[in-house]
Order: C-alpha cells, then sequence, then structure tokens
C-alpha cells in the first residue's frame, strides 16, 4: 500500500490506528533504521546535542544517519549518559 497509506493499512491491523502503524514503521521497521548497538561516536554526539537542544529527539534526530527519535530518546533514558 505504500508509506503515505495510513488509514488503509491500519484497518488491516486490528487495534491499531492510523498512526500507530505509522509511528511503528518510521520508529522500527523502515529499512533504513539501524538496528545495531550505538558505537561510542554516536553516544558522544548524544550528549553534545542534549546539551545544545534538551530534549527534542525529533530534532536531535537529523545528527543521526539511521537512528530514530524513539531510538535516541530511549537510549539517553536507559544509558545514564552523563552530561
Amino acid at each position: 500500500l505504500g508509506k503515505k497509506e495510513w488509514r488503509k493499512i491500519a484497518e488491516l491491523m486490528p487495534l491499531r490506528s492510523s498512526r500507530q502503524c505509522k509511528e511503528r514503521y518510521e520508529g522500527y521497521l523502515a529499512p533504513d533504521i539501524k538496528h545495531e548497538s550505538f558505537s561510542k561516536e554516536e553516544d558522544l554526539l548524544l550528549i553534545e546535542k542534549y546539551k545544545e537542544i534538551g530534549p527534542k529527539w525529533e530534532l536531535i534526530k537529523k545528527f543521526f544517519s539511521g537512528r530514530s527519535g524513539n531510538q535516541l530518546k530511549n537510549r539517553w533514558n536507559k544509558s545514564k549518559l552523563v552530561l
């Protein structure tokens, strides 16, 4: 159905809204999303951008290749990175 037909896709997914389908694809299923561990360089960049921007994950993700805003938020919250 393509990436723009979220309403039609949601009709095929019981109990899921079009927004949930879109967010799941963009955050986890898109082919350009990295699933490997964060590198030391990525951690350092995340610390730097968090200091500059704060917890605005959608803005921070523009500095990362293949990482979603949700991945960055989860990395920050789970890893105890230090400012």
